[in-house]
């Protein structure tokens, strides 16, 4: 009977925590709600199943608190105040059944000891020790954990395998869509904390989607998503209530997160694009929730990113992980990958599909080996894939649009028949049809458009890591982000435009001290605009750095051997040089530019 005490304290235990925290939570302690329900998910998958009085309630009971807590959470319930009502009633309803089955097994205990149990009886516990029981146990597989600084101690976070059962997979994939826009949302979030660490309203902002991810990867028991975003969650609570102090070590941190996450959403997108056997692999976490738990708790500080390339004798990886380009355990994953898979894809571009790593970054990670390829094909990276969907298969959005097409000629075809002009009722209604006609061509047109916000916005975190890189202090300002684009082209543009807002900081913002000593402010501006003119889409990118010297261009050209000595050029031919192959101004080749690639 020892192991089932064991487990009958253990519910005890976490019933009453229940029974505490329904005291003090009330509707909108989001906080205390996701403990209540981590609590009541531990509590279903620890109560024991041996077919004791009792047990089908405590897991019945268990499974509705589960249900009643996530909707309170995700706000999809139409009376709160009711629906908490209920969920407390509940919990005291299974503090019933719990005490009673842990008092009838301690009768049995009792009633008929052998003389060999008395013998091996094992001491009473420590009443400390019980006080500190709660807490370990929410650390138990599947719970939402309780916050580390509770408990510094809590054994390490031990991953289990990742199988994800047929009738969810819909629900699956909805998922990694609506995560994947609240990772882009973070990483927004986080540049703007950066630049305001003191303001409470950014840090909420960032708050919020990371508990969004939480709840519903909770919901689907994405295990590892679930307890990381919650760990994370910890730390950013402290930050907006004031406990501790957003520093670029922390900012640095988050985005170590953001990065192991995009690696958990890629794999599950490709498990499910191409299954293999029945388990998800997925990208180890027990390290970065460590670290997390350590850093809450104040036992360590996080520390800032160096920028180091690393060394000839590491492996690319390794040099990714001493740039702080990409966490160790989204390296980890990526190598464990690619050893399954040996004439696969390299770690490089495994990194790159997930997108977790640049083109650019592997580049940087493999120069110090001394490798001659030239950086922008470097380690053979392939461009990530990009997403295909918006909300259906585009392959059908176009299959639309050529019927919608067809439709329109056989329309006009119609309308210029003999016929229809002799016939006054039947012009009227040809005349009819064509609007419709025009209507749904226009309508299935714009199923295609998208916003180039979102485009925009991953610029942000790229002007944020080119600037510290090349000791320049630098702000984005976008206008404009409304603006839609087909989704063909908003994919198309992408890499142009990391090439151009990053020239844009490397070549056209000066130093701090150049432009102090010109007479401008130390913050260097790079705007991003989208707008209509004239039946186009035009996209300005524009600095307020130096601008373009012709006589340096053209020096730079001749030397090139892109124009001759004699040559006459007009000053708009001459910038047209920087758009010639090869063609960089720069004095010496960089991690971030020199090759003469980027305007090409």
């Amino acid at each position: 009977m020892k192991d089932e005490t064991e487990v009958d304290t253990s519910l005890e235990s976490l019933v009453e925590q229940l029974e505490t925290l329904a005291e003090s939570v009330d509707g909108d302690d989001l906080p205390g709600l996701a403990k209540m329900h981590g609590i009541c998910q531990c509590v279903g998958s620890a109560q024991s199943e041996d077919g004791r009085d009792g047990a089908s309630g405590v897991k019945s009971l268990a499974a509705d608190l589960t249900a009643g807590f996530e909707g309170l959470i995700l706000g999809e319930v139409a009376d709160r105040q009711q629906s908490l009502a209920t969920a407390f009633e509940k919990v005291t309803a299974l503090a019933g059944i719990v005490s009673q089955a842990v008092s009838e097994d301690g009768d049995e205990d009792t009633e008929a000891p052998s003389p060999e149990a008395e013998a091996d009886a094992t001491p009473e516990p420590d009443p400390n020790m019980l006080d500190e029981a709660p807490d370990a146990a929410v650390d138990e597989p599947g719970a939402d954990t309780a916050p580390a600084q509770d408990t510094p101690d809590q054994p390490r976070y031990e991953q289990e395998p990742l199988r994800l059962p047929e009738s969810e997979l819909e629900i699956v994939g909805a998922f990694l869509e609506e995560a994947g826009e609240h990772l882009d949302a973070i990483e927004a979030a986080v540049l703007e904390v950066e630049r305001a660490p003191g303001d409470a309203e950014r840090i909420d902002e960032l708050f919020r989607p990371f508990h969004t991810i939480k709840g519903a990867a909770g919901f689907l028991n994405l295990r590892d998503i679930n307890c990381l975003t919650h760990e994370v969650e910890t730390l950013l609570d402290q930050a907006r209530k004031g406990n501790r102090t957003v520093t670029p070590g922390l900012i640095d941190l988050v985005f170590d997160v953001v990065d192991i996450l995009k690696a958990q959403v890629s794999a599950v997108a490709t498990f499910m694009a191409t299954p293999q056997g029945d388990i998800v692999p997925q990208p180890p976490v027990s390290e970065m929730i460590g670290h997390l738990r350590v850093v809450v708790a104040g036992t360590k500080e996080p520390a800032a990113h160096n920028s180091e390339p690393g060394e000839a004798n590491q492996k690319v990886g390794e040099n990714l992980v001493a740039q702080g380009a990409v966490p160790q355990a989204v390296v980890d994953f990526a190598v464990e990958r690619q050893s399954a898979n040996p004439e696969g894809k390299k770690t490089g571009e495994i990194l790159v599909d997930m997108g977790v790593a640049t083109p650019k970054q592997v580049s940087k990670a493999i120069r110090p080996q001394g490798a001659a390829r030239d950086a922008t094909s470097s380690d053979g990276t392939q461009k990530p894939a990009t997403d295909q969907t918006v909300r259906i298969d585009t392959a059908k959005l176009d299959a639309l649009v050529d019927m919608v097409g067809e439709l329109v000629i056989a329309q006009t075809q119609v309308g210029a028949n003999n016929a229809v002009a002799s016939d006054a009722m039947l012009s009227k209604d040809i005349a009819r049809a064509t609007k419709i006609v025009r209507d749904v061509q226009e309508v299935a047109m714009a199923m295609r458009m998208v916003p180039i916000g979102a485009t925009f916005q991953k610029m942000a975190r790229l002007v944020r890591d080119v600037s510290r890189k090349a000791g320049k202090k630098v702000d984005l300002t976008i206008s404009g982000e409304e603006t839609e684009l087909d989704k063909n082209v908003i994919q198309q543009i992408g890499d142009p435009l990391v090439h151009m807002v990053r020239n844009a900081v490397d070549h056209g913002v000066e130093s701090p001290e150049a432009r102090l000593a010109g007479g401008k402010s130390e913050s260097g501006k790079v705007h991003l605009a989208a707008y209509h003119h004239g039946g186009n889409v035009f996209i300005d990118i524009s600095d307020d750095g130096k601008g373009l010297d012709p006589d340096t261009l053209l020096a730079k050209g001749i030397e090139k051997g892109i124009v001759q000595p004699g040559d006459d050029l007009s000053e708009q031919q001459i910038y047209q040089l920087v758009f010639a192959p090869g063609f960089s101004t720069a004095t010496q080749v960089t991690d971030i530019s020199g090759r003469g690639v980027g305007m090409d």
